[in-house]
């Protein structure tokens, strides 16, 4: 008889500052991996995948942000309202709209504002075109 399979464990509690640090730095570290890989397969056009890694790539950067909230953190509580976050892809996707909203004359933070709520119509777009990218479906 097989052993069952290991479960991970997701941590969930709160970070020192320095550990945070860490896990910013890692998190750009893996966004410009991403970054270059969808670059590799848009030169060979693999355009599907291109998306979707362009897509992971902006999540790890919208990371940061909620890293940092971790510092704010004082109980277990905010610290896994964070985490929760932190998991969510909608939640850190928000800004790949920032481009047009800037080109369309937006210059004041309030009038960004909506591009980190997680439950805008253009964060499931975005989650929704990457899933694409990886995955067949119907629509």
């Amino acid at each position: 008889m097989s052993s069952p399979t290991p479960k991970l464990s997701r941590f969930r509690g709160t970070l020192e500052p320095a550990q945070i640090a860490d896990g910013i730095n890692a998190a750009l570290r893996n966004a410009r991996r991403l970054a270059e890989d969808a670059r590799l397969q848009l030169e060979a056009e693999r355009y599907p995948t291109a998306l979707s890694l362009a897509a992971l790539s902006i999540e790890e950067v919208g990371k940061v942000q909620l890293l940092r909230r971790l510092c704010a953190a004082s109980d277990e509580n905010s610290a896994r309202a964070v985490w929760r976050e932190i998991r969510s892809h909608r939640a850190k996707n928000g800004l790949w709209g920032i481009f047009e909203v800037a080109s369309a004359g937006a210059i004041r933070l309030g009038q960004m504002a909506h591009l980190i709520d997680p439950s805008a119509e253009h964060t499931q777009l975005l989650d929704d075109l990457k899933q694409l990218g990886f995955y067949s479906d119907c629509y």
